[in-house]
């Protein structure tokens, strides 16, 4: 199994993108420790938010002993912009998680502040490298636009010599029209927790349902089938109210599985796919 908590939406980043400026993400909802201690055992586990960054989580080091006290060999990935914390704070998370981990650095800019991020790039450099000093399950996510594809080539001859891989991904925001494919969230086991403490098939639906349920138009491409389930389990897909096997045994899950068509929205989140309407 694994699971992915989007576990704060506290960010000090500023990206235009970002769902945390969206009106319908309320700001500095985390997931409590209570909800972390529900979870099954799992094989892995993400701390990849849509609105937020796991590193201002106000408890980041209980909530990964919790999950290794389920499974001393969970492996745990997330990517963090790195800008916040002293340099024992970044060596204790790097022993703390170990070889069962991976944690990519999000800097896109060479200069001296992110132009989007609105972060001090020299900073973030610094605390890359204080945890890869510790722990070298390490990458370097580099998003690929107009302003900064021209420093990609510097960012590679940085990148080798920090020792570290860098990772160039193109900039998500698309209209190409999805393609069809199986989705993996039913078939592989695999769930969401959003910051409201609530379980979805995926981060599209968290995305779409958890934070816009009372505006019908923000959410018109999802099954009206779907839709009406959601609302019927707010209360039963709530970690905070219910157990994991309540929520996963709610009209809303059993209503999502019934839906075989399947697109990829690449616009959201690249490597997982989701279902839609398509009729």
């Amino acid at each position: 199994m694994e699971i992915t908590l989007s576990l704060t939406t506290k960010c000090n980043a500023l990206c235009a993108y970002c769902e945390r400026n969206k009106e319908w993400t309320p700001d500095g909802l985390q997931i409590s420790l209570d909800v972390v201690r529900k979870l099954p055992k799992c094989d892995a586990v993400s701390f990849t938010g849509g609105a937020g960054d796991a590193i201002f989580h106000d408890d980041l080091f209980k909530v990964i002993e919790i999950l290794r006290l389920k499974n001393p060999y969970v492996h745990i990935r997330f990517s963090t912009n790195g800008s916040t914390h002293s340099c024992a704070w970044w060596e204790r998370l790097a022993l703390m998680l170990g070889k069962q981990s991976l944690v990519g650095f999000c800097i896109d800019s060479l200069d001296r502040e992110c132009p989007y991020r609105k972060l001090r790039v020299p900073e973030q450099m610094v605390r890359m490298n204080w945890y890869k000093n510790i722990n070298d399950n390490i990458y370097w996510q580099f998003i690929k636009f107009d302003h900064n594809k021209h420093q990609i080539e510097k960012a590679q001859k940085l990148a080798d010599l920090f020792r570290i891989t860098l990772i160039v991904k193109q900039n998500r925001v698309t209209t190409k029209k999805p393609k069809v494919e199986k989705c993996r969230c039913l078939d592989d086991d695999w769930y969401y927790i959003g910051e409201d403490c609530r379980l979805h098939p995926c981060c599209y639906f968290a995305i779409y349902l958890a934070f816009n349920h009372r505006e019908k138009n923000d959410h018109d491409d999802l099954n009206e089938e779907i839709h009406l389930a959601f609302l019927k389990s707010l209360d039963l897909i709530d970690l905070t109210k219910n157990d994991f096997e309540t929520a996963i045994n709610s009209p809303y899950f059993e209503t999502v599985a019934k839906y075989n068509r399947r697109v990829n929205l690449c616009q959201k989140c690249q490597p997982r796919n989701y279902i839609l309407d398509q009729q």
